[in-house]
């Protein structure tokens, strides 16, 4: 049995919008704000809560102003499912976020989010043109 290259196509698009969504989270776990430029187009939009930034630079800056507080991140991506009609794609993913305080005796910061990207093909790689964060649930622990 042999593989259609339309299917092998769509399989290697199913991975590279699963990598791009890893590739935000890995970002902002490993503190590279910069390198968010990688996976979204310059005029993207992301949306969280009542807050909107309207292009790339301003996600940038929005990802600094509210990773580089805690001493460390963990993003963990769950439950990819994956939308494709030629070069646009919808990705849908579970992400809980663990976020470590820097200042000793803070609380722990957990929180359940649903991220939804409208993504579009240029030139052979995924980037996000549109990024929804839908907040689910949120816990601080001592």
């Amino acid at each position: 049995m042999s593989l259609r290259p339309d299917r092998v196509q769509q399989l290697l698009d199913r991975s590279d919008l699963a990598d791009l969504v890893s590739g935000i989270t890995g970002c902002l776990d490993r503190k590279d704000f910069e390198g968010l430029h990688h996976f979204y187009t310059s005029d993207a939009v992301l949306r969280v809560a009542d807050s909107e930034c309207a292009s790339v630079e301003a996600i940038v800056s929005a990802a600094r102003k509210s990773h580089e507080m805690f001493w460390q991140t963990q993003h963990l991506v769950a439950g990819l499912t994956v939308s494709i009609a030629a070069d646009h794609a919808e990705v849908v993913a579970n992400v809980v976020a663990v976020l470590m305080p820097a200042a000793q005796g803070s609380d722990i910061h957990l929180m359940g989010s649903r991220y939804e990207l409208a993504a579009t093909r240029i030139e052979s790689r995924w980037v996000a043109a549109e990024h929804v964060i839908v907040p689910l649930w949120d816990l601080r622990r001592p």
